[in-house]
């Protein structure tokens, strides 16, 4: 028997959104998917590993979720506000 002397039967659970997990799995092995995340990396990755090591996201200095909101707003405008002069010379 393959369930304890206790158990009259067997059960096997399986998490509710278990089929949105199948569909993204399958998702993710289209072309499609893989040409998307590699901007991705491009675009989010790159912007937030800049913003963690040069502009002051590494740890927060502030607390509460406004504040801290306060503090990545003005560290991404830096990092637009010197891409912006880059672009411009």
């Amino acid at each position: 028997c393959c369930f304890g002397e206790t158990a009259s039967k067997r059960t096997i659970s399986r998490p509710i959104a278990h089929e949105l997990l199948e569909a993204n799995t399958q998702r993710a092995k289209t072309s499609e998917y893989k040409a998307f995340q590699k901007l991705r990396r491009v675009w989010c990755e790159g912007s937030f590993g800049t913003l963690k090591s040069k502009h002051n996201l590494y740890k927060t200095y502030k607390r509460g979720i406004e504040k801290i909101s306060e503090q990545c707003l003005f560290s991404a405008l830096a990092l637009n506000l010197k891409r912006i002069i880059k672009v411009m010379n």
